[in-house]
């Protein structure tokens, strides 16, 4: 039990038995999320794998590992997760169910590897904890979400990398724990949360004997300098990718009451999961109030309070508990990042920090089951199955709402009717469908709920002049220029319409935005290059527009720019000719 030391661990024995319990698990996470098969592309889906050329380009793998900012809206550099969607891609193109069904049999993977590893330190309850892991809603956004993939591969991974670790531990040698580095090292190339867990490993290295020996250190800190390096590779690449976006980080103090309400939040949606929505409304604080600063507080009273009663109670509570806040810490807002701008946490963060405490609860609920006997051990067990049922409910619910974009995020809607990400998101899935009217108002409302939002700003202005109210729309981006929008996106909306917008057209205007623009970007942006080729050629240089364009045209192609290279490559022989590009009515901001 968690509740003591471990208890006979050993090496999970293969019987037709085991097989059977490991294919009841594989076959009941895939069950559970039936209602998603039939589900299509939705959120960063869209860009990322429908419209991703990389993954329809039999070269296109090669560029996924060698190149840091290869797609549009990808931010980081997760190769892998990349791989395997191209191999996806590669054999069923847009057909959904396929992506869905990997997805699936992946998060059975996950949910097997858990209860051999449950059963390996010689816990009990390893099924049952296994199959809360597979049946809990929770988990849905990471399962259901085709994007969602890179949480399910890098868990899987991680969860090796615990393996082979053991492996090391108890065997000697180091081809395992090289083989426990390679994994790792492939779990943050997945994803980069995977940042924590050799601070997961040394907690279940205490957890088995009470210490970590000088031998244990060694071996995590490998483990830990390669997803440290890997973690400050990836942060890197970040700070290229958004260099010409700007973001508000809020000051530490309230980021610290910000963290403390999440995990706290966090640990609510998986003691009773509902509501469950990929957007939640930020929380509402003040410093000055101590009620909010009680989930930081509380967080570290049941800490201390753990620690304190290990002698009585075990190390296994405190080893679930540090395991879970530990996991979900680069998610909690202490290190910023633009989703939290957003929405402050996110189901999907807590998909590999749920396994601590899902084992806690098996652990002890197997425990109290296996001291009964005859029918006292089956009415014991009641409770269990009628929780595993409950969820499992629950969860085929929740898949449902993946099946499409407007699903996805009217349900965001119900859940967060404050939200401006919400009204956003329904803004551009109105959008794609050509319903620009639509989309408008809901840009509209998702700019009364954050008026400092970049891309809502950029949107609702694109969203009036391709309805044509173009005066409205060079309106609207000089006032929040005025208000002190300084993205980069924006201007150069801006001076596209300036330049290029006959009903609007003011060239010279149209170039001191552009050039300003470019100037003020701290990193090459072909957009924007592209747009001061458009202001050049509107005031009679269309020699320099020529160049210009074809500068930015080198750096569409090398940053996978597919949209941009297409419109660049009609505008270069139109500035070659000596002419300036005018838009046709009610055209979309080109770039």
């Amino acid at each position: 039990m968690l509740v003591g030391a471990m208890k006979n661990p050993t090496a999970p024995e293969t019987n037709p038995a085991m097989l059977l319990a490991a294919a009841a698990l594989a076959v009941l996470a895939f069950a559970v999320y039936l209602p998603a098969i039939s589900g299509g592309f939705i959120w960063d889906d869209l860009p990322l794998v429908f419209d991703n050329a990389l993954l329809r380009d039999k070269t296109g793998l090669w560029r996924i590992w060698t190149t840091i900012s290869s797609m549009e809206a990808e931010d980081h550099y997760r190769p892998l997760q990349y791989t395997l969607l191209w191999l996806q891609y590669q054999c069923w193109g847009n057909w959904t169910a396929g992506y869905h069904a990997v997805n699936m049999l992946l998060h059975g993977a996950v949910a097997v590897q858990i209860w051999r590893l449950m059963r390996r330190l010689g816990l009990p309850g390893a099924w049952i904890g296994a199959a809360l892991f597979a049946v809990h809603p929770v988990h849905a956004e990471s399962v259901a979400w085709i994007f969602g993939v890179k949480d399910l591969v890098s868990t899987l991974l991680c969860l090796a990398a615990v393996e082979m670790y053991l492996n090391h531990e108890e065997r000697g040698g180091w081809k395992w724990l090289a083989l426990a580095a390679a994994a790792v090292f492939a779990a943050m190339l997945a994803k980069s949360t995977s940042t924590m867990l050799p601070f997961a490993i040394a907690i279940l290295a205490w957890y088995r004997r009470g210490r970590i020996t000088r031998r244990e250190i060694l071996s995590i800190s490998l483990l830990a300098a390669i997803t440290l390096a890997v973690a400050l590779a990836d942060t890197y690449v970040v700070k290229i990718n958004n260099a010409n976006r700007t973001m508000i980080v809020p000051p530490l103090m309230d980021r610290l009451v910000q963290s403390g309400m999440a995990l706290m939040f966090y640990l609510g949606k998986l003691a009773w999961p509902a509501g469950l929505s990929p957007i939640y409304p930020q929380f509402a604080y003040r410093l000055g109030d101590p009620l909010h600063w009680l989930p930081l507080a509380a967080t570290v009273l049941v800490t201390a309070v753990l620690w304190l009663a290990r002698g009585s109670i075990g190390r296994g509570p405190l080893a679930c508990w540090l395991d879970y806040a530990l996991m979900l810490a680069p998610m909690l807002g202490l290190v910023y990042f633009g989703f939290l701008t957003k929405s402050p946490v996110a189901d999907r963060f807590q998909y590999m920090a749920s396994i601590g405490p899902i084992v806690g609860i098996a652990a002890l609920a197997g425990g109290w089951i296996a001291n009964a006997d005859g029918k006292s051990r089956l009415i014991r067990a009641a409770p269990a199955i009628a929780v595993l049922v409950a969820l499992s409910l629950l969860t085929w619910r929740q898949a449902g709402f993946y099946r499409d974009q407007f699903t996805f995020f009217r349900r965001a809607l119900e859940i967060a009717p404050e939200s401006p990400a919400a009204y956003y998101c329904l803004g551009v899935r109105a959008w794609g469908h050509n319903e620009f009217h639509a989309a408008e108002k809901l840009f509209a409302e998702a700019h009364r709920l954050d008026s400092k939002d970049n891309e809502t700003i950029y949107a609702l202005g694109n969203s009036m002049a391709r309805q044509g109210k173009t005066a409205e729309a060079v309106k609207f981006y000089r006032d929040k220029i005025g208000e002190g929008c300084t993205n980069a996106k924006v201007w150069g909306a801006l001076a596209w319409l300036l330049a290029t917008d006959p009903r609007v057209r003011d060239p010279e205007q149209a170039l001191r935005v552009a050039t300003e623009c470019v100037a003020r970007s701290k990193a090459p942006d072909p957009k924007l290059w592209s747009t001061l080729a458009a202001a050049q050629a509107a005031n009679g240089q269309t020699r320099e527009a020529a160049a210009t364009a074809r500068k930015a045209l080198q750096l569409a192609k090398a940053n996978n720019l597919i949209g941009v290279q297409q419109i660049l490559e009609q505008l270069i022989p139109l500035y070659d000719e000596g002419k300036p590009y005018i838009a046709p009515p009610a055209s979309n901001i080109g770039l």
